[in-house]
């Protein structure tokens, strides 16, 4: 039931950025990965499990931010950033340029989590992506 549909994101820390002189909090989640699609079958009982798409993901964490732009020329529900958390003493900035759309922003056919509230920023992000073109394949 889709009522019942939720992402559960491990938060990992934070980053500050600091933007016309003011320091901004985001939260960081744990990254994601390709795996989600993978299942392993119990040969006994037959049943079928999704595995954790958070596997083989250690230093790789993500920023999902809504800003101005967000429902406008960007997807409503946020984009994401990238951030290298092998070495979080090495993060100086967040590139905004490297902004991409989250995977729910091409298809109906999978969900992705929204940005949290903490993560709004008070101005429009014009780098980035934009909202993505939708292919129709028809019926």
């Amino acid at each position: 039931m889709l009522g019942d549909l939720k992402h559960n994101e491990t938060q990992i820390g934070t980053l500050y950025v600091i933007i016309d002189g003011k320091e901004i909090p985001l939260i960081v989640f744990q990254g994601h990965n390709d795996d989600s699609g993978w299942t392993e079958v119990d040969p006994e009982t037959g049943k079928v499990t999704y595995l954790d798409n958070r596997q083989k993901t250690d230093g790789i964490g993500f920023v999902a931010f809504r800003d101005g732009t967000s429902g406008k020329t960007t997807y409503g529900g946020g984009r994401n950033i990238p951030v290298d958390v092998a070495h979080p003493e090495s993060v100086k900035y967040a590139d905004f340029n490297r902004a991409t759309n989250p995977p729910c922003s091409f298809t109906v056919f999978c969900t992705c989590p929204f940005a949290p509230n903490q993560n709004v920023l008070p101005f429009a992000v014009e780098a980035g992506e934009r909202i993505p073109e939708i292919v129709d394949f028809g019926d």
